[in-house]
């Protein structure tokens, strides 16, 4: 049984530092951009793997308790290989580079120009995605729930992790007037997960909410194009949870 062990090595500003490897056919995935890291030796466990990789490949030296496993697969039949996330700081300041052909530390818009291991990219994507939280605030009244007209954007959500909340329209404003009557956790999407607040809405309220950009979702019309899977999803749920509440 054997293993790899490797670093995703974030900076501050979101920035990820990989490598270009040596373009020889002897060793895996020849010339292309891939984590620091390689095979692990007798007696070491992953994380001892990824310290001497990184002090052998960048004269670098890895603090033990900052290596964070984020991911580990079966790679091939009798070998799994182990990912971990380490925060960087001042660690690569004065980094020298002794394995590969130059290495780097690189944007997401500026990895997927980067002809990467598909394997690692497929890892990077999944931490990008695990990071990704957002809010949604939901107005209600009773079994009413009062949409945005033109629906909630969550692909430009998803793929903007800067823009971190979809925000109901107005409702900031009903927020500072009106307590939350539920709160729970939306996680069926493979790559957003959102806490979810419901905002009690009454007539007198609406006197503060432009009608015009809203629509009002019930039982009998949850099928409305308004209402796209997930956001029937939250909906459905907060009925569950205020039926039987």
């Amino acid at each position: 049984m054997t293993y790899a062990a490797g670093a995703l090595l974030e900076l501050p500003d979101g920035r990820i530092a990989l490598h270009h490897r040596d373009n020889k056919p002897n060793i895996a995935a020849p010339d292309k951009w891939a984590f620091f890291g390689g095979m692990g030796e007798d007696g070491e466990d992953p994380i001892d793997t990824v310290i001497r990789e990184l002090n052998e490949e960048l004269d670098v030296t890895l603090t033990r308790d900052r290596l964070t496993h984020i991911h580990s697969e079966m790679h091939r039949p009798n070998h799994t290989r182990y990912i971990f996330h380490y925060p960087i700081t001042n660690e690569l300041e004065h980094a020298v580079l002794h394995e590969g052909q130059e290495w780097g530390t690189y944007t997401p818009e500026e990895i997927y120009q980067l002809n990467i291991v598909p394997a690692h990219l497929q890892i990077i994507e999944g931490y990008w995605h695990s990071k990704i939280r957002g809010s949604v605030y939901l107005a209600v009244c009773d079994k009413r729930v009062l949409l945005p007209r033109d629906g909630i954007d969550w692909q430009n959500t998803i793929d903007t992790p800067s823009k971190d909340i979809v925000i109901i329209p107005s409702a900031h404003s009903l927020m500072t007037q009106y307590s939350y009557t539920l709160q729970f956790t939306y996680t069926h999407h493979p790559r957003f997960t959102v806490e979810v607040y419901t905002i009690c809405v009454t007539n007198t309220a609406n006197s503060t909410v432009n009608l015009n950009e809203w629509v009002e979702i019930s039982p009998e019309t949850i099928q409305s194009d308004i209402a796209d899977f997930h956001t029937r999803a939250i909906i459905k749920r907060y009925w569950k949870m205020h039926i039987n509440n």
